[in-house]
């Protein structure tokens, strides 16, 4: 539904008043009013536009986010959280491994959860950072998305796209051709992603890569629409 529409008006009605107008006084303008109409108002539906889902940008705190695995002291714990030294020198959140053998991940808090149908063949963005070593880096399931009945997981290409000691961004798409994998280690398919975006339980990115001490940070989450 257009601008006008919602006032009883057809844009029709109104492009038709428009040139009887222009056309008498001033035609030579014709052309421009055209053009701004439509712009303005008839390319501009509102319903199809779908938000980003609640970015987390960590301006003041940890925004709900814990940590799940071999950091903090503990799993199920907040998330460090640090004012400065984030993406634009804002706010980040971080974890310090306990060497322990596991693997520990960022997770995401309820209000980012739930049905994301909307976001399949969208994306996913954020940023990572690791204070390493950087000279045991180990392969593992990047980001994971779950629910009750299924579970895909993201797999970065090789192991240069892991996170530098400088923040390093990432973008994955929400489809199928793109490194999206099942329970079973197989290429995700659509039908698959879809069903757990239809109501995501847990979502957790990876925040350990170095095979002894390290610590690591995320910053600005954010899924968007295609």
């Amino acid at each position: 539904m257009s601008q006008f529409e919602k006032y009883g008006v057809s844009i029709y009605e109104v492009i038709i008043k428009t040139m009887k107008y222009f056309t008498m006084k001033n035609s030579f303008l014709l052309p421009t009013i055209l053009c701004m109409l439509f712009l303005t108002f008839g390319c501009n539906n509102e319903d199809d536009n779908v938000e980003p889902v609640v970015e987390a940008g960590f301006e003041n705190d940890a925004d709900g986010w814990t940590i799940t695995g071999d950091a903090q002291g503990g799993s199920n714990l907040e998330a460090s959280y640090s004012p400065f030294e984030g993406l634009d020198n804002s706010g980040y959140i971080f974890a310090e491994d306990n060497v322990t053998g596991g693997v520990w991940y960022f997770s995401a808090p309820q209000k980012l959860l739930g049905d994301l149908s909307a976001y399949s063949g969208g994306t996913m963005s954020y940023w990572l950072i690791q204070e390493s070593a950087l000279d045991d880096q180990f392969d593992d399931r990047d980001v994971i998305l779950e629910n009750e009945d299924n579970r895909i997981y993201y797999q970065y290409e090789e192991a240069t796209s892991f996170p530098d000691t400088t923040w390093t961004g990432y973008t994955l798409r929400m489809v199928a051709s793109d490194r999206w994998f099942n329970d079973d280690d197989e290429p995700a398919s659509n039908e698959e992603i879809n069903a757990v975006l239809s109501n995501v339980t847990n979502l957790y990115i990876r925040g350990e890569f170095q095979d002894g001490s390290d610590t690591g940070g995320l910053d600005q989450f954010v899924l968007r629409a295609n």
